[in-house]
């Protein structure tokens, strides 16, 4: 079924889009025939150019997967726009289905109007927890703390919110919308899409899906699906902690604590009400199952089994061609929705609400060594207040280096331009940098015939470092170079404090009083 709605100012005017319906044959065929009659309304924002919102109806298969129904999108989440929705799911869906049809949603705007409205006989389950045993103890503890809160609470329905007053018929024990999210995110890398091109993309990540599950379920070898398998397993654990008293072969009482039940095989019943809600045996009940060594695939409801399961994927979405071999039609032509600019820049993330927990930034292979949990660092932990043996003490930052006392104050590099003569008669000027003594020294009793650091700015390398005037022998062959080594003669002797006696280099002539 695909319907299309448009707006028309007026005669002869271009229409423009407000909404789009679809749900396939499959669709409709799947939900009747296989699954429970339960559906999870709920809506997304788009995040294209256009705005909008994307209302869908999910079911629960018979292994608790998600099973589409139908999709729809609108100008927003308003009465009259669920009001359209759940008119033609209804017309689609629940003139030929006769059964009593039970909605989950989370209240949103016009919903529960439009349900009351559009779909008669169908009952409302709001988000909430409770079971039949503690739920007069736990609404008698708010009344004593609290009377203006427990008058609140009552004076909606307790077939809404209440788990033991839920319809028996549905064979479903779910107190949260989930599976509606579920499929906002299945379907979220579509809903920045142009409209034709994200239903088309939903159409075929249906229809690979509708493939995949019919052939894995015809691989299994068990008569009851995997997911519904392991909760019979984990509640034949918990039978393990309960006493059964047999009174016949169809009623059996059974004893946990300090608490009694009453259950009954032929009526598959149970007093704390679970096994007539979810369509699966309790742990009572599987402990008396256990006790009288039946099989507990025999207990379990024809809607949760491979049977119903098969008649759920056993329909065909038929393929599309391109869009390029489409029959040409005949129809008016219809523009984009209206595009109501806001001040500022354009936001995908839909806003949470006060009471949602935040979004957690992913953060991979990041340890904190405070706390030694994973995601953060020891900088933005909050756990530690203390923080690690490295971290900050006192006030200081923990990223700033502790100066090393031991080493010598930078002092100012003086450069100076030398001619330097060579053999040949040229003159070549060439800028050293010599980094004076942090503290004077005496070389009155040192041997100067070793090599002391001179800085020289030809290379950036530390070469050799001239301390007072003294005399400089080399040998005649060997040039002067940046990297030549220059040779104190052996019999040179510092005067303390003097700087007025030139030197030579190599045979040249220097003059070396003004660089000191």
């Amino acid at each position: 079924m695909v319907l299309l709605h448009t707006l028309t100012p007026h005669i002869g005017a271009p229409s423009t889009f407000q909404r789009f319906f679809l749900s396939f044959q499959a669709q409709k065929e799947g939900f009747m025939f296989g699954c429970r009659p339960f559906i999870g309304v709920d809506g997304c924002h788009l995040k294209g150019k256009f705005p909008g919102v994307l209302l869908s109806a999910i079911a629960i298969d018979a292994n608790n997967g998600v099973f589409p129904v139908a999709i729809c999108i609108c100008e927003g989440e308003s009465k009259d726009s669920w009001s359209w929705f759940i008119d033609n799911l209804y017309r689609h869906i629940g003139m030929e289905d006769n059964r009593r049809m039970t909605f989950m949603s989370d209240k949103q705007k016009g919903v529960l109007l439009a349900i009351e409205k559009h779909w008669p006989r169908s009952s409302n389950r709001f988000s909430n927890k409770s079971t039949k045993q503690g739920f007069m103890e736990e609404i008698s503890k708010l009344k004593t703390v609290n009377e203006d809160a427990y008058n609140y609470i009552m004076k909606v329905e307790l077939h809404h919110w209440a788990l033991h007053a839920f319809d028996r018929h549905v064979k479903s024990d779910y107190v949260t919308n989930n599976i509606t999210e579920s499929f906002n995110v299945w379907v979220d890398k579509f809903r920045g899409l142009p409209a034709l091109s994200m239903m088309e993309g939903i159409r075929r990540k249906m229809m690979k899906m509708m493939v995949k599950r019919l052939q894995d379920a015809r691989s299994w070898s068990a008569v009851i699906p995997p997911l519904v398998q392991k909760k019979l397993s984990d509640r034949q654990d918990e039978a393990r902690f309960v006493t059964v008293l047999c009174a016949s072969d169809k009623e059996f009482e059974v004893k946990e604590d300090v608490k009694f039940y009453i259950v009954n095989l032929e009526t598959q019943s149970c007093d704390c009400g679970l096994w007539e809600l979810s369509g699966l045996p309790c742990k009572h009940a599987m402990a008396v199952i256990t006790t009288t060594r039946k099989n507990p695939s025999d207990f379990v409801h024809p809607y949760l089994t491979k049977d119903a399961y098969l008649r759920t994927y056993n329909h065909v979405i038929h393929p599309i061609p391109d869009q390029e071999q489409w029959p040409h039609i005949e129809h008016n032509t219809v523009l984009p929705p209206m595009k109501k600019r806001k001040p500022g820049r354009p936001k995908k993330n839909r806003k949470r609400a006060p009471e949602e927990p935040r979004k957690m930034k992913r953060s991979v292979g990041v340890k904190c060594r405070g706390c030694g949990e994973w995601g953060h660092n020891v900088r933005t932990c909050k756990n530690n207040e203390s923080g690690p043996p490295s971290a900050k003490k006192n006030g200081a930052n923990i990223n700033k280096k502790t100066p090393n006392t031991s080493l010598p104050a930078k002092t100012s590099i003086r450069k100076k331009l030398v001619e330097v003569g060579s053999s040949s008669g040229t003159t070549k000027k060439r800028r050293l940098e010599v980094q004076p003594q942090a503290a004077a020294v005496d070389y009155g009793s040192q041997n100067l015939s070793q090599s002391v650091p001179l800085y020289s700015s030809a290379n950036n390398t530390p070469s050799f470092h001239v301390p007072a005037a003294f005399t400089w022998t080399q040998s005649a062959s060997q040039p002067l170079s940046q990297n030549a080594p220059l040779h104190f003669s052996s019999n040179a002797t510092q005067q303390t404090g003097s700087r007025a006696d030139p030197g030579t280099v190599a045979g040249l002539d220097i003059d070396w009083t003004g660089l000191f």
